[in-house]
């Protein structure tokens, strides 16, 4: 078994309530040593904690999506900063940017986006960032805040955009998406950014690889975005997983 550490598994969400347990344990079978849980929005705080409190090698982050804006308040984003400041958390996400819809308020996710990358400089944690088709402006907000790091999930920009982001000191995390045949910019991205500035993430239960197309994205299938970044890059996948295993473990201060 080779060490993994999914960087972004939603496991606390309702629809693995009836057989979490069980993919967790295939998760741990598979070779997986920590998984990270990134919060969408705050109603769900407190299920997502209770799923992460469950095992050691469940890690919470916390933070308010931008996708739920409407949903957020106030009060919501006191209690991600309450606890920023303990080590309940090993992260503040997820959160970002998204203008998928063009009816977003970008305004109000930019305002929302830079008290969590502030509040991730405050308190050295790492940031957790979505960012949908708002790289350049994810860009623009984390290059105020040099103390800030982190991941920008699901990473989709172009190679100037990853290079700037690594030169920040970001980390980009990469899942199903790469292992789709036709999906060749992800892909040469992936051959030809530095390996150590690679990480590995399911998205689960979203965003499922090439080989379970159709079906609910589960953890262990991890597997298969380590082995198509192996196979893209021409490298051993002990070696891969050896470089973005030990990247997350820097970054979320984790001891295996």
């Amino acid at each position: 078994m080779l060490p993994l550490i999914d960087t972004h598994c939603h496991i606390d969400l309702a629809v693995f309530e009836q057989n979490r347990e069980q993919l967790l344990g295939s998760a741990w079978q598979t070779g997986i040593k920590a998984i990270v849980i990134p919060a969408i929005n705050a109603a769900d705080f407190d299920s997502l904690l209770a799923v992460a409190h469950t095992d050691s090698r469940l890690l919470a982050g916390c933070g308010l999506h931008p996708l739920y804006l409407k949903h957020h308040c106030e009060g919501d984003f006191e209690r991600v900063a309450g606890l920023a400041a303990t080590d309940t958390i090993c992260a503040i996400g997820e959160c970002g940017l998204d203008y998928t819809d063009k009816h977003s308020d970008k305004i109000a996710q930019q305002s929302l986006f830079t008290r969590h990358v502030a509040l991730a400089a405050e308190f050295d944690k790492p940031l957790l960032i979505h960012a949908n088709k708002a790289v350049e402006d994810v860009l623009l907000t984390v290059q105020k805040y040099p103390a800030a790091r982190g991941i920008v999930h699901s990473f989709n920009g172009s190679l100037q955009q990853a290079q700037r982001l690594i030169e920040l000191g970001y980390s980009l995390g990469f899942g199903g998406a790469i292992t789709y045949p036709r999906a060749t910019r992800l892909r040469q991205l992936v051959k030809q950014l530095p390996l150590q500035s690679i990480v590995l993430e399911t998205d689960a239960p979203f965003q499922t690889g090439f080989t379970h197309s159709g079906e609910t994205n589960q953890p262990a299938w991890l597997l298969e975005v380590l082995e198509t970044v192996a196979e893209i890059r021409q490298q051993p996948a002990e070696e891969v997983a050896q470089i973005t295993t030990a990247t997350a473990v820097e970054i979320f201060s984790l001891e295996l």
